[in-house]
């Protein structure tokens, strides 16, 4: 392939990656968000550097301040957000695996205690060595 169909093709791919990029960007912020923004790029007193600071007219970064206020609270909502999330499943694993263990210990407790109490009942009937024999009279 010659070196110029080379860059042309290239061109195009970039052409293409940029607008699907452009399409993106269009649905990530709002027309009048875009022509802001645009607005301020374009103003000619906001690229000079003049060093006047008194020039009222001049509102360079308004809306890119904003921009970034708004930024700043999402990211912030989002990490608040966030960690609630993670402490309210800590807390619900936490009490599972307490209500978990007390339930198995219960079943445990009552597993021995019935055990005991038919060792118990077992030895009291069969352990006086017989009907009749004991020492005394039987009536």
């Amino acid at each position: 392939m010659e070196e110029s169909q080379w860059s042309l093709a290239v061109t195009g791919q970039a052409q293409q990656h940029n607008s699907a990029r452009l399409t993106s960007l269009r649905r990530l912020f709002p027309a009048r968000l875009r022509s802001n923004i645009r607005n301020s790029a374009n103003d000619s007193s906001c690229n000079s550097r003049s060093t006047d600071s008194n020039d009222s007219s001049r509102d360079c970064g308004s809306n890119n301040n904003k921009l970034v206020i708004l930024v700043v609270v999402v990211v912030v909502v989002v990490a608040v957000v966030v960690e609630v999330v993670v402490v309210v499943v800590v807390v619900v694993v936490v009490v599972v695996v307490v209500v978990v263990v007390v339930v198995v210990i219960e079943v445990v407790v009552v597993v021995v205690v019935a055990a005991a109490a038919v060792v118990v009942v077992v030895e009291v009937e069969g352990g006086g060595g017989g009907e009749g024999r004991g020492g005394g009279a039987f009536i």
